[in-house]
């Protein structure tokens, strides 16, 4: 039962992770599994389960799905009434499953139905789709008049899909034209300091826990952002000439050519 719920949300979670996102797309993802999560809160849905994972047991000749030891809880929580004691295993994975629904689309309501999100939705489809908002007066930085200008300039020569992108294109422009997309600059840096999501930074973190470990506590600092260099652009080490950097290495002197050879 498990493995059904864990899959729309590590689905989910690969797509969040993306590094090129738009908070639009991203609120869709969340409401697509929102969507499909109640779907599944049936009666149908759990007795298939259940009889999967009774299937399963049996197959692995496992000992069947059975009533966990229920404690009688004292009478300081229930006072005169009787605990309630669900009949059989099924009725009582029923309600833990129904409960595990119930907290997933409770926490999607938390963490994705926030005024933030929305503001940076409005934001973001300022710049992708050239839709003026009054959110943009919130900002001093932004000039309505002159961003609408600037936006339908930068649409009519060059094309984008994500905010990314469009640092992209401005990151590689000569300064003179630049000057020209002020405004849409502006914009552009509002929205990359707000990061839509913090999967990457949490993959920074969740790298160095596996880099300094107790066993390499006295790693300094140096040598620490060197490794982690190494291992957040490993794509990018992948692809380099490994023969040649030993080549340039050891053609420094000759003591290093008389100890390594040639690779040539």
């Amino acid at each position: 039962m498990a493995e059904d719920l864990m899959g729309d949300l590590e689905c989910l979670n690969a797509s969040l992770q993306l590094r090129k996102q738009t908070v639009s797309g991203m609120l869709e993802a969340v409401d697509h599994v929102k969507t499909s999560m109640q779907d599944k809160r049936t009666e149908e849905h759990f007795d298939v389960l259940f009889s999967k994972a009774t299937a399963v047991a049996t197959k692995l000749d496992l000992q069947p799905i059975q009533m966990p030891h229920v404690r009688k809880p004292t009478k300081h929580y229930t006072g005169q009434a009787a605990a309630h004691i669900h009949p059989d295993a099924q009725s009582l994975y029923r309600a833990q499953f129904y409960n595990a629904l119930d907290t997933v689309n409770t926490q999607f309501i938390e963490r994705f139905d926030q005024a933030g999100f929305h503001r940076l939705q409005q934001l973001e489809n300022v710049l992708l789709h050239g839709d003026m908002d009054k959110v943009v007066d919130e900002y001093p930085e932004l000039n309505s008049r002159l961003l609408q200008v600037q936006l339908a300039m930068f649409e009519a020569n060059y094309t984008y899909d994500t905010s990314s992108d469009v640092a992209s294109i401005i990151r590689e422009m000569m300064p003179e034209v630049k000057g020209l997309f002020g405004q849409v600059e502006a914009l552009v840096r509002l929205l990359l300091v707000v990061p839509a999501s913090s999967a990457e930074a949490e993959r920074s973190f969740s790298a160095l826990r596996r880099l300094k470990t107790w066993l390499r506590s006295s790693m300094s600092q140096t040598r620490l952002n060197n490794v982690a260099i190494c291992h957040v652009h490993q794509k990018k080490l992948d692809r380099l000439d490994l023969e040649g950097i030993c080549q340039s290495f050891i053609s420094v002197n000759d003591k290093r050519k008389k100890a390594f050879g040639s690779f040539a």
